[in-house]
């Protein structure tokens, strides 16, 4: 690994302990609120009785809102540190983000190698980073996983094994996708955008280009498939998870009809709570 990108890991690890530190120090916490507890209660639950569930008065139900793969992780942490340890959760977060970081410095090197240690040193103090490495949330995790598939990406259009590395960039997406549902709409972009990268660069020909476009996507699709699959049998609905439903009708549709800074998003929710609490009464279990 080039000298100097250690150098900035080394930095950037350093800025995510200091203002972990002094979140600490000025009486902030590790603890976002309503979403990290969510996770949480997740992860507390697969500790404690290893389900992937809720634990509640009525005993472990199953979920079917929130992606596995960060209460696994925050499970994980907690059985090496101690249950509810989210300092430590914290700390092997900067670890992930030091990977994510040198994905992107690669990232950048597949446009030109000369934006490597600038685009890393960017990514060492990007606020948006800062803060989200330092609370118990998804966007670390998932950041990990995009970032490394869009590398994959960015390697691919350059002709350096395509197919392999478009396979490793729906793997990498694939986790992604299990870590935050709003993957599952990322195939409309990556698909399109490759045909045209691959035939424009040179790299394959348009009947070649379509198929290698098309990788992360059906790989996509085959990580997604046994998870519709449980789904439809156990609650007769061949849906990827209910949290997408829950956003659309609680943050998108209110933001849609109020201005520009969803201010009045949650009159809207109000008004809108009634029919969506009879439509959810017709439905199955």
């Amino acid at each position: 690994m080039n000298r100097r990108l250690i150098l900035v890991l080394i930095f950037a690890a350093l800025v995510r302990i200091i203002y972990q530190e002094g979140m600490l120090s000025y009486g902030g916490d590790f603890h976002n609120g309503s979403d990290s507890g969510k996770y949480l209660m997740i992860a507390e639950t697969i500790v404690e009785h290893g389900t992937f569930g809720r634990s509640g008065e009525d005993g472990v139900q199953p979920e079917y809102n929130r992606m596995p793969i960060y209460p696994y992780f925050l499970a994980g942490v907690f059985e090496v540190f101690g249950e509810g340890n989210l300092e430590a959760v914290v700390r092997v977060q900067i670890v992930v983000d030091l990977i994510m970081i040198v994905g992107l410095a690669l990232a950048a090197a597949a446009i030109d190698r000369r934006l490597t240690i600038p685009t890393a040193l960017i990514a060492a103090v990007i606020p948006n980073f800062l803060v989200h490495v330092s609370y118990v949330l998804t966007e670390n995790v998932f950041l990990l996983f995009f970032v490394w598939g869009m590398c994959a990406c960015l390697w691919a259009i350059r002709g350096v094994r395509p197919a392999m590395l478009l396979l490793a960039a729906g793997i990498c997406f694939s986790l992604a996708l299990y870590t935050r549902p709003v993957m599952m709409f990322f195939p409309l972009f990556v698909v399109p955008t490759l045909v045209y990268a691959l035939v424009s660069g040179g790299t394959a020909r348009l009947g070649k280009a379509l198929i290698l476009a098309a990788t992360p996507a059906v790989v996509m699709i085959a990580v997604a498939a046994p998870r519709l699959a449980v789904h439809k049998a156990e609650l007769g609905h061949a849906v990827f998870t209910s949290q997408s439903g829950t956003h659309i009708v609680k943050w998108v549709y209110p933001c849609l009809r109020t201005p520009w800074s969803c201010s009045s998003h949650g009159e809207a929710w109000r008004e809108n709570e009634p029919i969506i609490s009879a439509r959810i009464a017709e439905l199955s279990e």
